[in-house]
């Protein structure tokens, strides 16, 4: 089974360059709970989850992918402020 947690709304946002409201759409939920599970009040359900893999096609393998490419961009990011 796949885990995520606020950090992976987080990363899949910045990779793919989505605010909250476009990332809601995606995946079929409100607005209200991207920010309340971003922010920490509630967990990733397993529905949630489960609205994820279904909705945006997340596996294993792409969630490491995405660990990757987050890292990438992170880094990218902090030598232009520089």
């Amino acid at each position: 089974m796949i885990t995520m947690n606020s950090d992976t709304l987080r990363k899949f946002r910045a990779v793919y360059n989505l605010n909250q409201t476009e990332l809601a759409q995606l995946v079929g939920v409100s607005f209200q709970l991207i920010v309340s599970i971003e922010t920490g009040r509630r967990p990733v359900t397993h529905r949630m989850q489960a609205l994820m893999v279904h909705n945006l096609g997340l596996t294993s393998d792409k969630l490491a992918w995405l660990d990757e490419e987050y890292a990438r961009i992170t880094k990218l990011k902090e030598s232009l402020r520089k």
